[in-house]
């Protein structure tokens, strides 16, 4: 099983997953894991407390699911080993500038193949295996009912600025207090606060006016 993928497309999922993927192999989850389904492509990746998910859809991408066979035939999944995940990223982004160029004359230089044996970027090519031990369904891990739950829109900006600076080792207690307002982070004597994003509206005359954000 190979596809065809837009090498911009896949190399942002990898970037956002990539980090949650785990170093050991004791749960058998440090792999990137893959499943095409129809016309959509779900990567998952995580351990015991991050799980990330990115999905591709086939007309967001190049010829993304050229070779994947009838779309009616049921999902297909693969891995691929975290050590071969980092390897392909760095890879791509050091084709990255030259692809970039070279595609304003031949646009096949925008793409990468991704397979359940090998990883092409450009003239260079990453072959592995697949690991021993079975696929796992991290995916479900996002169907959550969200009847209760206040949406919040927030900047990931400002939560990298919140975190940053607390203990990694040590939990972080998170409050949020409600749709608009103040979203309160808290490890021992340190905190800090969000602030949830704001939208201007006019009002009759024109002034603009500034109202939180809620659903």
């Amino acid at each position: 099983m190979r596809m065809t993928l837009d090498r911009f497309v896949i190399l942002s999922a990898i970037d956002f997953i990539a980090p949650a993927i785990p170093k050991g192999s004791e749960s058998g989850k440090n792999c990137l894991f893959i499943c095409v389904d129809g016309d959509k492509m779900i990567l998952t990746g995580g351990g015991l407390f991050v799980t990330k998910k990115v999905v591709i859809q086939a007309e967001n991408t190049i010829q993304a699911f050229k070779d994947s066979g009838n779309k009616n035939a049921g999902s297909k999944t693969f891995m691929i080993p975290r050590a071969d995940v980092f390897a392909f990223k760095k890879m791509m982004e050091e084709h990255k500038a030259d692809c970039k160029k070279l595609a304003k004359n031949d646009p096949s230089y925008l793409h990468v193949e991704v397979g359940d044996s090998e990883l092409l970027s450009h003239d260079a090519k990453i072959v592995y295996e697949q690991p021993k031990y079975e696929f796992k369904d991290l995916e479900s891990v996002f169907q959550i009912s969200k009847d209760l739950v206040s949406e919040i829109p927030l900047i990931s900006a400002d939560v990298i600025s919140a975190m940053t600076g607390f203990k990694k080792s040590d939990p972080v207690e998170v409050t949020f207090t409600g749709p608009g307002n103040l979203i309160h982070f808290q490890q021992g004597d340190y905190e800090a606060v969000v602030i949830p994003p704001v939208e201007q509206v006019g009002d009759d005359d024109g002034n603009e006016q500034t109202t939180t954000v809620d659903d």
